[in-house]
């Protein structure tokens, strides 16, 4: 994904916006000094996030729009509970796993972007998550797995980048009843080097009218 970035003054001590893709924005301070000043251990408390070892246990700001602070590694499967205002979350490249079901309680989210970096979606990553319209995949994903957005009934378009790999392993699948029961999926579109889609992995979209299949994908089961 793309970041823009918007300087409203450059003198020292004024306030520069940060605008993050698409309307996810935050406020950032310049410093007095900007040359060369040392890095400093995040401060997840102060932004409003408690994370203890690389693992997000509460996100306590406010706001509908969450942008998860980088350093964040894991997450507890009730990270996110108590939002149910939450519109929009962006994840840093150091996230590795969502955990299963973490957006449960937030029955208005509607777009998630990942940055690159994570390479799996855990099995029920986005299971219940129903108003959930938009996720911007990173091209380094290399699975999606089973159940990962099962009955995600908003969810409309997928985008699944291309992986570069050296062709040592398997290239990146689709897991079993990864987007079943999304009533209103109608796009799909693979980049070359998605090899695998297991059963069910679209069973029960019934609006999808547009598939996009790539020359790396040999084999699609039966029911699929």
């Amino acid at each position: 994904s793309k970041i823009k970035a918007v300087l409203a003054q450059r003198a020292k001590g004024k306030t520069i916006r940060v605008i993050l893709a698409d309307d996810l924005t935050r406020q950032l301070t310049c410093p007095e000094e900007p040359a060369k000043v040392p890095a400093e251990p995040m401060d997840f408390e102060a932004l409003g996030f408690d994370v203890k070892n690389g693992n997000l246990s509460a996100v306590r700001c406010d706001g509908d729009e969450v942008v998860v602070p980088e350093g964040v590694v894991t997450m507890d499967s009730d990270a996110f509970s108590g939002k149910p205002c939450l519109r929009a979350v962006r994840f840093p490249s150091t996230m590795e796993d969502l955990g299963g079901c973490a957006f449960q309680e937030c029955p208005e989210l509607e777009k998630v972007v990942i940055e690159p970096g994570m390479t799996e979606l855990c099995e029920n990553a986005f299971d219940g998550a129903q108003a959930l319209k938009i996720v911007e995949l990173p091209n380094t994903i290399r699975k999606i797995c089973n159940g990962a957005f099962w009955g995600c009934t908003a969810l409309e378009e997928v985008y699944l980048y291309s992986y570069s790999y050296d062709g040592s392993s398997d290239g990146p699948v689709v897991g079993a009843s990864a987007f079943e029961g999304c009533t209103n999926l109608y796009g799909v579109y693979f980049q070359n080097s998605w090899s695998d889609i297991y059963p069910r992995a679209f069973a029960g979209c019934t609006s999808l009218t547009d598939v996009v299949l790539p020359d790396s994908l040999t084999v699609i089961p039966e029911g699929a």
